[in-house]
């Protein structure tokens, strides 16, 4: 075999990505030793933090290790009434699911995960969820139902770069009425209420289209129970 310059920068790639590899596999399991050894300590709010730590660590290693940490996780989220982390529990559930394949374990998990991120008001992992509820729509061949999640997804991602641009129009607006120049504090404070009144708009409309989907999801959902139901029956007949 022949060395020339395209080979050997191919094998010193390959070797640097190998290594590369190895050195964020050794990390990886590092970190889970040493998260495994301070749960033991731990108990309350800790402990559910760091079930939730130890199952997105275990996610794209073993999904029912990672599974394992979340149901015990958010097990101690909803007795103590934790709902920040029964909102991360309920969202490393439905990857585990995901990548265990029970698309409808996931599908579930992510829908509730996203009530439980809108209480809390956290529009990334919200934005998060939603692009993964219509993943999996398409994955059931549901383009329709996914294309709404992903537009969904889409408008809570510029949800949180508005509400950026608003707070920037206050901070200019407070800025300039404190060195005295009232007329530039005056046309950012403007700028800063017409967004704020845009998001509210917006807020109010997606109440009400939340309300729909949930109620469009609820059908759905027993619709799949129901040709579970009937499959296990006809089952039971050809039997």
């Amino acid at each position: 075999m022949k060395f020339n310059i395209k080979n050997i920068k191919l094998i010193s790639l390959t070797l640097f990505l190998l290594i590369t590899n190895s050195i964020v596999i050794c990390e990886t399991f590092s970190h889970i030793d040493s998260l495994e050894q301070n749960l033991k300590n731990t108990t309350g709010l800790e402990k559910a933090e760091l079930l939730n730590d130890l199952s997105e660590a275990y996610l794209e290693i073993s999904a029912n290790k990672s599974l394992e940490y979340g149901l015990n996780a958010i097990h101690i989220a909803i007795k103590n009434n934790f709902t920040n982390e029964e909102a991360v529990a309920m969202k490393n559930i439905a990857f585990s699911y995901k990548n265990k394949k029970e698309l409808k374990n996931s599908l579930d998990c992510f829908q509730k995960a996203l009530k439980l991120f809108h209480v809390i008001d956290d529009n990334i992992q919200m934005a998060i969820c939603l692009n993964n509820i219509g993943s999996i729509y398409k994955h059931l061949g549901q383009y329709e139902r996914a294309k709404e999640y992903y537009m969904l997804s889409l408008r809570v991602e510029e949800r949180n770069i508005i509400n950026k641009i608003k707070d920037i129009y206050l901070f200019q607006s407070e800025a300039y009425a404190m060195i005295g120049d009232n007329e530039k504090a005056l046309e950012f404070f403007k700028l800063y209420t017409s967004l704020k009144d845009s998001l509210k708009l917006q807020d109010d409309f997606e109440k009400i289209n939340s309300i729909r989907k949930e109620f469009e999801d609820e059908k759905e959902n027993l619709l799949f129970q129901l040709e579970e139901k009937i499959t296990v029956k006809l089952s039971g007949l050809l039997c």
